[in-house]
């Protein structure tokens, strides 16, 4: 320079910035095109596992299906051999009580000899194991009521057996004593169930009340096996005691004892199993018991013997409400 003053040159160079390959419109574009792809992909591979679980589940309900069907067609097999049992049993069961009901004594026989009397007999299931009976031999007519081990079928057959041992004593041997009748009553179950006292053998037998009445004479005579009589007389009830043994094989093996009682005109006699107050029932759903038996048997004296057994079986039911009979029930009531 002449001036001496430095001068200098500035060289302008022009620099272009490349911006990132991310933020080029191609690469944009691209991605956008991935993930279209791969949303896509997705959606695929979402429907086939969705297919394929469909048709696992299709699978899985029609094996199912078949399966029901299956256990539904063993099911049906089961239930039509059932009813076929259930029938089968029905008819038996049915066909028992029949068979019950006409080894039972004819009530004629006992309209003819003592008039007004009445039966409450209420079995728990179709067949009893309680029963009653009487029989006519010469001017005596022996009355007894009797609550047999067990009820339903298992009852019925102890009171068929009771039954038959019953005629063979009383008819065709003219046993009529009844602490005789129930001593050979008792050998006669003893020996048919083959008890031998084991301390694990079923202790099956009766317990029950036996009367004899000379019909000119109104005597009566009682023996009893666990099951007192009561005796209603100008309203005041004399209960005349059993023996604390059954008619079977137990503890202790005396002889049945024997009581005798002048009867009277007027007088109410009763012979029952313990079914009517052992029922539970009320309000606090307990047992009826003995003591609220006898005094209704009391406080039904005005009445007809017919009106006592709708009296009873009123209250009875009454008592019981919803509540299922637990056992078998018989109430004898005579007239002198």
């Amino acid at each position: 320079n002449s001036d001496g003053v430095w001068s200098n040159k500035i060289k302008t160079i022009k620099i272009t910035i490349i911006p990132p390959v991310w933020e080029r419109w191609w690469f944009r574009i691209l991605g956008i095109l991935l993930l279209v792809f791969m949303i896509f992909l997705f959606i695929k591979l979402r429907e086939k596992n969705l297919k394929q679980q469909k048709e696992v589940l299709e699978k899985t309900v029609i094996e199912r299906t078949i399966q029901i069907e299956k256990e539904r067609e063993i099911v049906e097999e089961h239930k039509e051999r059932l009813e076929i049992i259930h029938n089968s049993l029905s008819s038996s069961i049915d066909y028992a009580e029949k068979i019950q009901s006409a080894i039972l004594p004819d009530e004629k026989l006992l309209v003819d000899n003592l008039s007004d009397h009445f039966i409450l007999y209420k079995p728990r299931d179709v067949v009893s194991g309680d029963f009653y009976w009487w029989a006519v031999v010469d001017d005596l007519i022996v009355i007894t009521v009797a609550d047999c081990t067990g009820h339903g079928v298992p009852g019925a057959l102890m009171s068929m057996l009771g039954l038959t041992f019953l005629r063979e004593i009383v008819t065709k041997e003219n046993i009529t004593q009844p602490d005789l009748v129930l001593n050979r009553l008792r050998k006669e179950v003893i020996h048919a169930l083959k008890q031998k006292g084991t301390l694990l053998e079923p202790k099956d037998g009766m317990d029950m009340s036996l009367i004899t009445i000379n019909k000119k004479t109104n005597k009566l005579q009682y023996a009893g096996a666990f099951n007192p009589i009561y005796i209603i007389r100008d309203n005041e009830l004399i209960e005349i005691k059993a023996n604390k043994m059954p008619v079977a094989i137990y503890m202790k093996m005396n002889d049945f004892s024997l009581h005798e009682m002048q009867l009277q005109a007027n007088d109410s006699l009763y012979l029952f199993s313990d079914g009517y107050y052992d029922q539970f029932g009320g309000k606090n759903q307990r047992k009826f018991m003995a003591r609220e038996f006898k005094t209704l048997l009391k406080n039904c004296q005005d009445k007809s013997m017919p009106q006592q057994k709708e009296f009873l079986n009123n209250t009875l039911n009454e008592w019981m409400g919803t509540i299922n009979q637990i056992d078998d029930i018989v109430v004898l009531g005579l007239k002198i």
